[in-house]
């Protein structure tokens, strides 16, 4: 039985081919990143005049996940161009809604990038996850380019502005798109044991600074291909119940990704402070130690100072060390004392306090309220 990358279809399509020798005998549209507008006219000139017969054949190419801006194309190839279809179509290909973009009763939708359609400037109304199957595969922002390679996932925060060239055979390029409620419901404000590093990315995603992209780069890991994959399947049959499926293989491939990857991500070199990707692995080792790990550890375990490790908590979680490792102690406090009936021994010990009175002291000083106050409330 197959599985991992070994699954993934990556022949071209006849509609793909057909797009190929188009661009073979206009190379210098290569070299064009369109604007919506360009793109828009492009269309409108292969429908016209170069792909009319086999235009329908887009629809077998998204496999029944047909967006927006295809089923336009569709209907300009048989009804012919007006100035009002034109006009959607630029809006479409410039930024797409989720309204206009997911099937209905779906939170996420699933479709393979187009090899050899011209590059273009766009953004979208919801969250992206882009999967590398093969090849080398180009993301193009306004003031960078991130290569992606095979097993690379890129994760691109709602409006951000990007162009994905795909100019070879061999660059097979999978986008999930998410709707923005349930990646934050269902799936980001989920990781509760990871609060330290979907805190951050969340930032990174919300970043002003930069390209808000999160990238984790898998390698070989048939785990988390197949589990793209199944999704992938799951999105194009649309058998019964397959939304919840979906949602429930997300979730986990986010759990897996986080789990094997956080202390690996990589973040736009633009962003709102200087990144390295240890950095990550400084706060994994903080959200797993919190209870009695000290700073003079983290300066053993990766070799700064105690200046530089505040410095570098501060950076990604806004907080110093003490305070930060404080929350922590205080938000797993909480919830022992709120949702368990354990004794409050057990619960100081549990968030690292082996004195009794200093928890007392400890808790009076964050809530202004004693441990049986806080149950009771």
């Amino acid at each position: 039985m197959k599985s991992g990358y070994s699954t993934w279809d990556t022949s071209m399509t006849a509609i793909e081919q057909r797009m190929k020798t188009y661009m073979e005998r206009h190379p210098q549209q290569k070299d064009k990143i369109l604007t919506s507008d360009a793109l828009s006219d492009f269309m409108f000139h292969i429908v016209s005049e170069h792909l009319d017969e086999p235009i329908e054949s887009l629809s077998d190419f998204y496999q029944g996940q047909v967006p927006a801006s295809v089923r336009h194309l569709i209907s300009i190839s048989k009804n012919g161009p007006d100035d009002a279809r034109q006009k959607m179509l630029t809006d479409l290909f410039f930024h797409q809604s989720e309204e206009e973009y997911f099937p209905e009763g779906y939170d996420v939708s699933v479709m393979r990038v187009f090899r050899y359609m011209p590059v273009h400037w766009h953004s979208n109304e919801y969250f992206t996850v882009l999967f590398c199957v093969s090849g080398i595969c180009p993301i193009l922002f306004e003031k960078e380019q991130v290569d992606l390679q095979k097993g690379d996932v890129l994760i691109l925060a709602p409006n951000t502005l990007y162009a994905s060239p795909c100019y070879r055979d061999d660059s097979v390029l999978i986008y999930y798109t998410i709707r923005v409620s349930t990646f934050y419901d269902a799936f980001w404000n989920s990781l509760s044991d990871m609060t330290l590093l979907s805190d951050f990315f969340m930032d990174a995603l919300q970043s002003r600074h930069g390209s808000p992209y999160l990238l984790f780069q898998t390698g070989q890991d048939e785990d988390l291909s197949d589990l793209l994959y199944q999704i992938y399947l799951e999105a194009l049959e649309q058998g019964d119940y397959a939304n919840h499926m979906i949602n429930g293989l997300m979730h986990v491939f986010f759990v897996r990704l986080l789990r094997r990857y956080a202390g690996q991500v990589i973040i736009s070199r633009f962003g709102a402070g200087p990144w390295k990707t240890e950095y990550g692995r400084i706060l994994q080792f903080i959200q797993k130690h919190y209870t009695d790990v000290t700073i003079q550890q983290l300066c053993n375990r990766f070799h700064y100072s105690k200046r530089q490790i505040n410095r570098i908590v501060l950076l990604c979680t806004g907080k110093n060390f003490s305070r930060l490792r404080a929350d922590l102690r205080l938000k797993k406090a909480l919830k022992l004392l709120r949702q368990t009936t354990l004794p409050v021994e057990e619960i100081s010990s549990a968030v690292g306090y082996r004195n009794l009175n200093a928890f007392y002291k400890f808790i009076a000083k964050n809530t202004g309220q004693t441990p049986a106050q806080i149950r009771k409330n």
